[in-house]
């Protein structure tokens, strides 16, 4: 796959919004204490919201789809029985089960017994 001019740039533009979130984590910890006021929330939501924008860019750059767009393929349905009888193929035979026989064992005659 060729690399693109917008996607080495998406790249490059995450890379700094990265390094730029780091610098203000850095800053905002001098104290040893993590201090965030308004003006600092707002700048985390936009460092966020530019990082979510470069990820977005290079997905379309790299050709992804959007997760949950590519959905597997239903199985076909199996053909049935009824399928089978009309198209002239010989279906198994359904019987009732039989009841079981009692079996009567025969013993064996004993030689010298009158």
């Amino acid at each position: 796959m060729k690399i693109s001019k917008g996607l080495k740039q998406a790249y490059a533009l995450q890379d700094f919004v990265f390094d730029a979130t780091l610098a203000l984590k850095r800053r905002l910890r001098n104290t040893g204490k993590l201090v965030i006021g308004r003006e600092d929330a707002s700048a985390i939501a936009s460092l966020v919201k530019a990082w979510e924008a470069c990820q977005e860019r290079i997905r379309i750059h790299r050709y992804k789809p959007m997760p949950g767009v590519l959905r597997p393929e239903k199985a076909k349905p199996r053909k049935s029985l009824v399928a089978r009888a009309s198209e002239g193929e010989p279906t198994p035979a359904l019987e009732p089960p039989s009841e079981p026989q009692a079996t009567v064992k025969a013993e064996a005659p004993v030689e010298g017994a009158p």
